[in-house]
């Protein structure tokens, strides 16, 4: 459980960048950082499943916890 939570603490500062960025007008770094926010969350999700994350792709990270029964929310299942 201690990645778990090691992912969550990136997670948390890669969000915090993300809005930092945001409000300096760097909009591309803003991007970046929320999708590290993300990716770490779900990397989080699984790790607390048992499954060693890989990959850097959320969709296919959220795929993978659909797959082991985790309910991903519609709002979140969307690909653009």
């Amino acid at each position: 459980m201690r990645r778990v939570a090691d992912w969550l603490k990136q997670a948390d500062a890669a969000l915090s960048q993300a809005r930092d960025s945001k409000e300096d007008g760097h909009y591309w770094a803003s991007c970046f950082f929320a999708h590290q926010a993300a990716e770490y969350t779900a990397k989080a999700l699984l790790e607390s499943l048992g499954i060693e994350a890989r990959g850097h792709s959320i969709s296919s990270l959220l795929d993978r916890a659909r797959e082991l029964g985790v309910e991903i929310p519609e709002e979140i299942r969307k690909k653009h």
